[in-house]
């Protein structure tokens, strides 16, 4: 470690040297270290923009020599500054070893500068890097010095140097960072490099200065000093001429490494440009401004039968027949003159000439290319016979479309006609019939005369919703409407056939609803109708619910839940389909075409609605839909169930169909009015010329002049004769918006379809004849004032009187505590559970024609939903005094009619006579086979039918009920086969 103590040691006296600086060589030094540093920063930046890395190697490494040159030489001429009054020498081999830390620093220093970002670890070891080199140059080149004096080190300062060389290193490094940072980009990449390599010069120049600082010279004994030492000025300007070209030279090297980069970046650009043109679909052409071809690709050769090569310097003029070849060139004329673009930068079909002399059609796009020295335009071209082929077909094929389209709405009108005609008369005259006295058996009889031409029109309605929906042609009609009201009628109308096979059907109530609100009720209520009606369908035991609630956004949600047979999970995807049941067997067991579902689908989201489903397969499914309904008013009016009295009018009825005008006779003069018929517009128009008539019933379908010429030629007979129009009304089986639309062109304001409901057409007269105040709320019966039994109307509902007599019994035990059950939910002021109850009771009770109940369990539902509590006790009072009456009524009403109720429980196998009841299944079992059934058999059975049986016997009724004699067979003959296999038991 001597030679440690003898660097770090000297003498502390007068005896050591001090030199002098040049103060314009220091001053050179200095502009040479920022000037290398500048040109070294730009060199980084360049490199960044250059793509692979092992192109950017050679660019940094030139940068690094240039800088690394150019900081030996401000550390060389720096040395040549100091004046030491004494001869100094430099050895060779030292002087230009110290070049190669410098270098290597540079390299570190310039790699940093070029990438985007720097972290604070880099930083760190960046500069000490970077320190550590220049450092290293630094001292290796003072010792390179030759000289008499003794070159010794300040210990403090020489230490301070090497860490004056870390900071400046790091502050140099960082710099360039910084600057962007506080900038935001706003300086350009020029001023950004002059900026760093200023500070990086000027800390390299600092960091030799301080090392400098460090140095002590001590000179032999007997040295003589000189005044002033051999100036080498020269050599000094020539270093900082040498640095320079060196610099110089590599910078040349770099610009041409870049051109030789960008030189083959444009050979490969051209060669993909290429590849791109000549591998493109549609044919392409470059023209000049005056229309020569510069170049085309070879998809153009496909489209025009010119070779690329023979297209070259032909005027794009030669692909063009006339008038477009002359005027071609005027066109890119005009342009370049006015701007004005007739062709540029717009497609257009046009025809086009090809080699042979072919003209065919052709896609076409022109844009402009505005270059430095030039302007071009490239064509896109695309042969489009083929399309234009295509197009004629598929016009055809539209036509054929539109002409299928029209026939099958042509087909649905006469269909629908034809079918409704018949079954008009049968409705009609069924009903008429059901109106005259009639024994039980009879009365049956065209019960189920009714329900099956029922049954047959809602399917037919099924079928020409789907049709109409699919087509866009159904139209919805927003009304206000209550909700509750609407429910009721749902629920009241299913709850007879939820009851007969022992299910629970209840509501659930939303209390923040509104009452009213604005829709299409007529649709909301044929939605629910499907769902509630499938899920009754498909459930043998346990309950339906319907849950209606309030959701954001004025969104209503109506859930049908059940716990039927469920749907298998991948059939959950088909629900929807038109025509698509859950199981291949459903439609053999529950009979059903598969349109509900569709159909309810397409209403709802006719009615900017969603609806979905979902289920457990043996647990039960819920169906569920929104609908968007905005909060309506309360209104009156003609409602559905107003009663309409008119006075007796005179009334022209035209129908080609004669049972049709029979039945029209004979439900209007029931009612007190006079009728005249017609069998066809002409035979309707004579008679109206000479008649006046109060209205007129006129069929839109019909022989030698239709239903709405006939109108028209009325009312122009009546302007010309100055007359009042006599009203017309549309009576037609067509469900079509068409025939509404040419009923109300052809000047008719009313419209009633077939088959014809009275009450309806009674509303619809009375609107168009202004006589609305005489609509009115449907009157109480004569007997609720004195009885709590409507039995006229409950034995046609339920359709015999032995059947209506056993439901009556079974409401009697099941309610028998309704009034002490809703007073326990008034003292508990369960609103909800109390509305629902009320709500589920009332159905049951107007469907019984239980009048004296409905009033009173109609104003707790209402109480109960607008929480009033005086008026629910009211009404429970009500109800307490009410069921007694009836209970009393009903044993009365059995005892004039011999009947005692017979429990089944009551009854065995061993007091039954079993050959009776075999005989009694094996009449209904051939029946059945029939597609028939025995009213007698079915009731000896109800009656002696034991109580181990029940449930096969309730699904017998179910099956039967619903017309599905394939499962009434089989039910049949199991319950045939339990009563052998009992008789054998015993």
């Amino acid at each position: 470690m001597s030679w440690l103590s003898y660097l770090f040691g000297y003498p502390e006296d007068n005896l050591l040297i001090f030199g002098r600086y040049e103060a314009w060589l220091v001053a050179l030094s200095i502009v040479v270290a920022v000037v290398t540093a500048i040109l070294a920063l730009h060199m980084a930046t360049q490199a960044q923009s250059v793509g692979p890395t092992h192109r950017r190697g050679p660019i940094l490494f030139a940068a690094s020599v240039a800088l690394g040159g150019g900081v030996w030489s401000m550390h060389f001429i720096g040395m040549l500054a100091f004046d030491l009054c004494t001869p100094v020498s430099y050895a060779r081999s030292l002087t230009l070893m110290s070049m190669v830390p410098s270098v290597a620093a540079s390299f570190i220093a310039l790699n940093i500068s070029s990438r985007p970002n720097i972290t604070l670890p880099e930083l760190l070891i960046g500069g000490v890097l970077m320190g550590a080199g220049i450092g290293t140059m630094h001292y290796v080149g003072m010792a390179a010095m030759v000289m008499a004096p003794a070159l010794h080190y300040d210990l403090p300062i020489f230490l301070l140097s090497i860490l004056v060389a870390v900071a400046l290193s790091m502050l140099a490094l960082w710099i360039r960072f910084g600057i962007r940072r506080l900038t935001t980009g706003t300086l350009s990449p020029l001023k950004l490099d002059m900026i760093s390599g200023g500070v990086m010069g000027v800390a390299i120049a600092g960091m030799h200065y301080t090392g400098m600082a460090a140095a002590r010279f001590v000179p032999p004994a007997g040295l003589q000093l000189l005044d002033s030492a051999p100036q080498s000025t020269l050599l000094a300007v020539g270093v900082a001429v040498t640095t320079v070209m060196i610099t110089c030279l590599v910078v040349a090297v770099d610009m041409v490494l870049k051109y030789r980069a960008m030189n083959q970046s444009l050979v490969a650009e051209k060669t993909r440009l290429r590849a791109i043109l000549d591998t493109a679909v549609d044919g392409i052409i470059i023209l000049n401004p005056k229309g020569i071809i510069v170049a085309a690709n070879q998809a153009a050769e496909a489209v025009f039968g010119w070779s690329v090569t023979e297209l070259m310097g032909r005027n794009v003029s030669t692909l063009m027949p006339e008038p477009h070849r002359s005027l071609h060139d005027g066109y890119l004329e005009k342009y370049l003159r006015t701007g004005e673009a007739s062709i540029i930068g717009k497609g257009r079909e046009v025809e086009a000439l090809d080699r042979h002399g072919r003209i065919f059609p052709m896609r076409l796009a022109i844009g402009h290319v505005r270059l430095p020295r030039e302007d071009l335009f490239v064509g896109f071209v695309t042969d489009i016979t083929a399309r234009r082929v295509m197009e004629k077909e598929l016009f055809q094929a539209k036509e054929k479309a539109e002409q299928a389209a029209n026939a099958r709405s042509a087909f649905l009108a006469n269909m629908s006609h034809e079918i409704r005609t018949p079954m008009n008369a049968i409705i009609g005259f069924t009903e008429v019939l059901m109106g005259t006295p009639l024994n039980d058996e009879q009365s049956r009889h065209l019960s189920i005369i009714a329900r099956a031409a029922r049954s047959l029109l809602h399917l037919l309605n099924d079928i020409l919703d789907s049709a109409k929906l699919e087509k866009g042609k159904l139209e919805l009609e927003n009304v206000s409407f209550s909700l509750p009201e609407l429910l009721d009628t749902v629920l009241s109308t299913l709850g007879m056939q939820a009851r007969r096979k022992g299910l629970s059907l209840n509501l659930k109530w939303d209390p923040a609803l509104p009452e009213h609100f604005m829709g299409a009720p007529d649709r909301i209520r044929q939605v629910l109708n499907n769902l509630v009606g499938n899920a009754i369908k498909f459930t043998s035991q346990g309950s339906v619910e319907l849950d209606v609630s309030r959701k954001e956004n004025n969104q209503v949600s109506f859930k049908v839940t059940d716990t039927g047979i469920g749907i298998e999970p991948g059939r959950l995807q088909t629900i929807f389909d038109p025509f698509t049941q859950a199981d291949v067997s459903i439609s053999r067991r529950f009979g059903g075409t598969g349109l509900g579902t569709t159909i309810s689908k397409q209403l709802v989201e006719l009615m900017d609605g969603w609806i979905g489903v979902s289920s457990h397969l043996g647990q039960g499914t819920c169906f569920e839909f929104c609908l968007p309904l905005m909060p309506g008013t309360s209104h009156t009016g003609l409602s559905e169930r107003s009663t309409v009295k008119l006075p007796p009018l005179t009334i022209l009825a035209v129908d080609d169909m004669p049972q049709n005008l029979d039945l029209l006779r004979l439900i209007l003069q029931r009612n007190g009015h006079n009728v005249v018929c017609a069998s066809n517009g002409s035979e309707a128009l004579e008679l109206a010329r000479s008649h006046l008539f109060d209205a007129v019933l006129m069929d839109l379908q019909m022989p030698e002049m239709d239903g709405t010429t006939a109108t028209l030629a009325l009312h122009a007979f009546q302007r010309e004769q100055q007359q009042k129009l006599t009203p017309v009304i549309a009576l037609t089986a067509s469900v079509l918006d068409e025939d509404k639309r040419a009923a109300r062109n052809a000047g008719m304001v009313g419209f009633a379809s077939k088959p014809v409901d009275l009450d309806i057409l009674n509303r619809e007269l009375a609107r168009v004849l202004g006589m609305e105040h005489l609509c009115a709320s449907p009157p109480k019966s004569k007997k609720s004032a004195t009885t709590l039994l409507d039995w006229d109307r409950g034995i046609a509902r339920w359709g015999d009187s032995e059947r209506y007599n056993q439901e009556l019994v079974r409401f009697a035990i099941d309610y028998g505590r309704l009034a002490l059950d809703m007073d326990s939910l008034v003292q508990q002021q369960d609103f909800a559970s109390l509305h629902q109850a009320a709500h589920r009771s009332k159905g049951v009770a107007a469907n019984l024609s239980i009048v004296g109940l409905v009033e009173p369990l109609s104003l707790l539902e209402t109480a109960a939903r607008e929480r009033r509590l005086d008026d629910c006790l009211t009404a429970v009072d009500q109800l307490a005094q009410r069921l007694p009456r009836f209970g009393a009524e009903l044993a009365t009403r059995l005892r004039k009619t011999q009947q005692t109720p017979v429990h089944s429980d009551e009854v065995t196998s061993d007091s039954v006579d079993t050959s009776l009841l075999r005989d009694t299944l094996q009449s209904l079992l051939e029946a059945a086979h029939r597609n028939e059934w025995d009213d007698q058999a079915l009731s000896t059975l109800q009656q002696f039918l034991p109580t181990a049986y029940a449930e096969s016997l309730k699904q017998t009724l179910d099956a039967l009920n619903n017309f599905d004699f394939t499962e009434a067979v089989s039910l049949l003959e199991g319950l045939l086969r339990k009563l052998e296999n009992s008789k054998a038991t015993t």
